[in-house]
């Protein structure tokens, strides 16, 4: 009886103890891991010495890494004065790099005279290309007289092809009384060659009795064909007598799209 009370405690002490120096490595392990993921809960001080020396080289790698490429978050007071000086030569080569290509963010106060001398005219030509081709942001006010005499013809000519091809763009208030009527001219054409067709929009409002007759007799050949091919889109009521017994049984889409494969 007495032999097994000592027995008891002693056991249920020793379980205590592994379970606490377990519990302690994993502890260990754990802030191991945090600090070389470079967690805030990293705690070198708790780690051996051996350990401690190795995570503060690699964390000062890592932050030497973010410094010098720009990625993530760069923590420059760990870095001694060389590499503090490494990391604003290649801040100042980034900043004229985002300068000069006109990407990201240009901090013209990192710049030498020499060199916002030179991001000014890369700005003033970019400039110049924006208002000759009528596309990004325009400062008119960087135009000299002739440049902006220049961007006006320019965008007069754009205006008149627009409006000769019939493109939406159009400003007819832009045009000269003669440039009106040779587009007047193309437009109407755009439009007969419309209604003919079936395609785009016809305005029959422009269109004289003549050609008012070629758009009816167009229509009436597109129906003819259809209705010969068994197409959906015949209307049987515009047929004639004769046409009538050419005409197929009207196919459905789906006999169609068999009938193609």
């Amino acid at each position: 009886m007495w032999r097994g009370a000592f027995v008891i405690p002693l056991l249920a002490g020793i379980l205590t103890l592994s379970t606490a120096a377990d519990n302690s490595k994993a502890a260990q392990k754990q802030n191991l891991s945090d600090c070389l993921s470079g967690f805030s809960d990293c705690r070198l001080s708790k780690l051996p010495p051996a350990q401690a020396s190795k995570v503060a080289r690699i964390q000062h790698e890592n932050d030497l890494y973010a410094c010098l490429a720009d990625f993530g978050v760069c923590d420059s007071s760990s870095l001694n004065a060389a590499e503090k000086k490494e990391v604003a030569q290649i801040e100042r080569q980034r900043n004229l790099l985002a300068c000069e290509t006109t990407v990201g963010i240009c901090k013209k106060s990192l710049l030498t005279r020499r060199q916002a001398a030179k991001v000014e005219e890369i700005l003033k030509t970019q400039n110049l290309a924006n208002c000759e081709t009528g596309t990004g942001f325009c400062d008119s006010s960087l135009l000299s007289a002739a440049q902006h005499q220049e961007v006006q013809r320019l965008k007069q000519q754009r205006n008149l092809l627009a409006c000769e091809t019939g493109d939406a763009l159009c400003e007819n208030s832009l045009l000269t009384p003669e440039q009106q009527s040779q587009v007047a001219v193309v437009q109407r054409h755009l439009n007969l060659l419309a209604c003919k067709t079936g395609q785009g929009y016809c305005e029959h409002s422009w269109l004289n009795a003549k050609q008012k007759q070629e758009v009816a007799e167009s229509r009436r050949e597109r129906n003819q064909l259809a209705c010969e091919a068994g197409d959906i889109t015949c209307d049987r009521a515009l047929l004639q007598a004769s046409e009538i017994a050419k005409s197929k049984p009207i196919r459905s889409t789906r006999t169609r799209a068999k009938s193609s494969s």
